[in-house]
């Protein structure tokens, strides 16, 4: 969890970008992300971080197969979506500011 608090802001400079430039960011695959199923702490292979975009563009996700942030970038940007993808726990409650 604490690496994608360190990535993010290297990607806050994306989100200024027009959508065409927001093209060159995979669409999130519909299938998903591959959850990682072993202990993140016992096996320490690197668990690599993603950042995809929505089919309609209106949204970012990172994710590393632990867990998944979504941001909505239009209008403004806020955090919509905070999962736990071992067990599919929906971890934000309410919109707020932060």
């Amino acid at each position: 969890m604490r690496s994608l608090a360190l990535i993010l802001p290297f990607f806050i400079p994306i989100l200024t970008f027009s959508q065409t430039e927001l093209e060159i960011i995979p669409v999130m695959p519909s299938k998903g992300v591959e959850i990682f199923k072993t202990d993140w702490l016992l096996d320490r292979k690197g668990i690599p971080t993603s950042l995809y975009r929505s089919g309609d563009g209106k949204d970012l996700i990172i994710t590393n197969g632990i867990a998944q942030r979504t941001f909505r970038i239009e209008p403004d940007i806020a955090c919509i979506g905070y999962k736990n993808l071992a067990n599919g726990q929906e971890l934000l409650r309410a919109i707020k500011p932060e």
